[in-house]
């Protein structure tokens, strides 16, 4: 009998310990942004996020010089905006040598946002603004509290 039931017994058992591994949800509580640049993986808790009346700036910098950048008008609700838009932008920036890549298309989606805090996803194509190279910037999600 007990040759029957420790098998199903040590399978539930390593199945609850799976769904307590999984990933944390974002939360503005634990500041964070993650992307994938041009394939490379980058992620940081060094987030920034800035509110003046409808207008807000959200910015992740990053350990090797880099950092995103995300401009956000009149969101007030959980929503999906097209990158470009009227008040709306995203870049991918280089500190040094000094590289702006601005969004041409791309997405973010706020998942969540209250007078304390956003969360969201986002990718985008991005311009070398003044020249000619471009960028991917995929796969990327953010948490920060309003400063």
């Amino acid at each position: 009998m007990y040759r029957k039931i420790l098998p199903i017994a040590l399978t539930a058992l390593f199945s609850v310990m799976m769904i307590g591994c999984t990933e944390d949800p974002l939360s503005p509580d634990n500041p964070t942004m993650k992307a994938e640049v041009d394939g490379t993986s980058k992620e940081t808790t060094s987030v920034t996020a800035i509110k003046f009346g409808s207008t807000m700036n959200i910015q992740g910098s990053f350990s090797d010089g880099t950092n995103i950048a995300i401009g956000l008008t009149g969101v007030t609700d959980p929503t999906t905006i097209t990158l470009p838009s009227t008040g709306n932008t995203a870049s991918f920036n280089i500190v040094s040598p000094l590289k702006s890549y601005i969004a041409t298309e791309g997405e973010v989606e706020i998942t969540s946002i209250d007078e304390t805090g956003i969360t969201g996803n986002f990718s985008f194509k991005g311009l070398e603004a003044g020249g000619s190279e471009t960028i991917e910037v995929k796969d990327g999600a953010f948490s920060a509290k309003f400063q």
